[in-house]
């Protein structure tokens, strides 16, 4: 199956000496240690090991019809190697779109002499039947779930548009433009930028400070972020635009911390930042707000029932889950996201996301499966089924 061209990709030469973007260092050191965490607790964990070499994304198709011949080195996989992938792997990463259709990304990967090698393939799951594809080894691929389709994206360049009939487009991109409802937050070579699903275009943040940008949201017609150099304790600052440029900011309080977590959903805002650790970020300050950034309140860790935010996420009605490393999954019990409650449950989580009807996860507990589950306001989870 041909490669897609993707028009904004450097040369090979230049991917394989360029470093990557700010906001793939953070996920990539995020999910480093949420590996070492919870390694102690389940061997599953495994799953969300990512890889970092170079190669761009290609699309697959539908599952059915005659099994294509053996590629060559220079072809990409075939769907039935799509598969082969998904029958041995796990869930590295997954997203969920209004009418509920699920897309997963599947990960296997093995430990060699010259490092790890990953093997990713995509399932797409709707009420009309499912389609998958392989993605290139070692692509370490994130996926989000925008208004017309998901957006598959790498590091190494490029990305691609999966629509809900299983038909890919590459991601195109495009002059800078005003944020609208449904665009996606993506990380790319270029930059952190917007994605639209439905023209499978995007468009790079622009600032005197996008280099420092680690990821984000688009809540509204608005962007929300958080800028920090990883690791290098200087502190952090909310970022916020609708389309790049002009920004605002919001310093968060605290010497010798760095950029954390960030979600939105309304007016509501909540922000962290972390104590640098071998094993996680320990929660040095909260930040939120409920008027859209025109003033926030800030809380120490001590404050909070939980010491460390490594992942969150709100529903659309306003409340907000928090997942720490240590002490498991938090419901918000106020508007203003200052009060805090523990969900119930032995298991582990990853992948927080809002979907129409609450906050989505993937949930696991030892030597059982994987599967997905939906979070509503009033902390109720309703699974969703994870066929391979």
């Amino acid at each position: 199956m041909p490669e897609l061209p993707f028009p904004d990709l450097a040369t090979p030469a230049e991917r394989a000496t360029q470093p990557p973007p700010f906001a793939h260092v953070v996920g990539q050191a995020r999910r480093q240690r949420r590996r070492k965490v919870l390694s102690i607790a389940t061997a599953t964990a495994a799953i969300l090991a990512v890889a970092t070499t170079s190669a761009v994304l290609t699309t697959g198709g539908r599952s059915s019809g005659p099994e294509p011949a053996k590629p060559s080195p220079t072809t990409s996989p075939s769907t039935s190697a799509a598969d082969q992938i998904i029958a041995r792997a796990g869930v590295s990463d997954f997203a969920m779109d209004a009418e509920g259709d699920v897309l997963t990304l599947w990960s296997t990967c093995l430990a060699s002499s010259d490092g790890d090698h990953c093997d990713f393939a995509w399932r797409l799951a709707t009420a009309n039947g499912t389609s998958t594809g392989v993605l290139p080894r070692n692509s370490g691929p994130r996926v989000i779930a925008g208004n017309g389709g998901f957006v598959v994206t790498s590091w190494h360049g490029g990305g691609i548009v999966v629509d809900p009939g299983g038909s890919t487009q590459p991601l195109k991109r495009i002059g800078q433009r005003a944020v609208s409802p449904g665009n996606v937050v993506v990380d790319m070579r270029g930059g952190t930028g917007v994605a639209d699903a439905k023209t499978a275009t995007w468009f790079p943040l622009t600032d005197a400070e996008a280099s420092r940008l680690t990821g984000g949201l688009v809540a509204g017609e608005t962007v929300w972020t958080e800028e920090g150099v990883p690791g290098d304790q200087t502190g952090a600052s909310v970022a916020w635009s609708r389309d790049g440029a002009p920004w605002q900011h919001h310093a968060i309080s605290g010497a010798g911390t760095t950029a954390g977590v960030v979600t939105a959903v309304g007016d509501h805002v909540a922000a962290s930042t972390g104590r640098v650790a071998d094993d996680y970020n320990p929660l040095a300050v909260w930040s939120t707000s409920s008027d859209a950034g025109k003033s926030w309140t800030e809380l120490s860790a001590s404050q909070l029932p939980f010491g460390d935010a490594d992942e969150m996420a709100a529903t659309p009605g306003g409340t907000l889950y928090v997942h720490s490393l240590l002490d498991g999954l938090f419901r918000s019990t106020d508007g203003s996201w200052t009060r805090f409650e523990k969900v119930p449950g032995r298991w582990l989580v990853s992948q927080l996301h809002q979907v129409q009807s609450g906050v989505a996860m993937l949930q696991w507990q030892h030597h059982k499966p994987q599967q997905i589950v939906v979070f509503d306001d009033g902390g109720r989870s309703t699974p969703v089924p994870l066929a391979r």
